[in-house]
């Protein structure tokens, strides 16, 4: 079963290659904000299908998401921002090792 799936995630485009974690995190973003074309968001939705790591990530990202579009005129609490920011660098290093974690060498 690992097998299939590396070879799936790491295989040669065009091929049902699904795209590798380092290609999908910088479009995370654009995802949530519904921005990316009918295709990319295929092939995005392939790989969070089978990478647990880049889920958490998305997951992180809707939370800080949410947080944003909180009412601007409710003050938020002082330091909350820095802790927000420090939670995704968390989850997104997490994200990081488990992605290199499995790819093979």
């Amino acid at each position: 079963m690992l097998r299939y799936l590396l070879r799936r995630m790491f295989g040669a485009p065009g091929r049902g290659r699904i795209l590798p974690c380092r290609e999908v995190t910088p479009l995370l973003s654009q995802f949530l904000d519904l921005e990316l074309d009918p295709w990319m968001t295929k092939k995005l939705r392939e790989h969070l299908e089978v990478c647990s790591a880049c889920r958490k990530f998305l997951e992180s990202l809707e939370k800080i998401s949410q947080i944003l579009r909180w009412d601007p005129s409710t003050p938020i609490p002082e330091g909350a921002a820095q802790e927000i920011m420090e939670n995704l660098r968390v989850e997104y290093r997490r994200a990081l090792k488990e992605m290199d974690e499995k790819t093979p060498e």
